[in-house]
């Protein structure tokens, strides 16, 4: 909403891919990092950092255990790629 934009102090976006290869961009993952000022209830201002993640993996149950490796390797590649703190 336009009443917080202001408390936004970083954006910043990585992706993943998981696709044929892992080079193909059909299946993967985009993460998108947002860093806020809040102010806590002592008045004091903090910042908090939050990671939206969306995928598109492979489908049906026999892909079940790539799925699951793709959702370890898309979490590992975006811890990598998160911005400093």
């Amino acid at each position: 909403h336009r009443d917080v934009l202001g408390d936004v102090e970083m954006i910043d976006i990585a992706d993943v891919t998981c696709g044929v290869g892992n080079v193909f961009h059909n299946k993967g993952a985009i993460g998108a990092y947002l860093k806020m000022r809040y102010h806590a209830e002592s008045g004091v201002t903090k910042c908090s950092r939050m990671l939206f993640i969306t995928a598109h993996l492979a489908a049906h149950v026999k892909n079940v255990d790539a799925r699951n490796d793709d959702f370890k390797r898309i979490v590992s590649e975006l811890e990598a790629q998160a911005p400093m703190r």
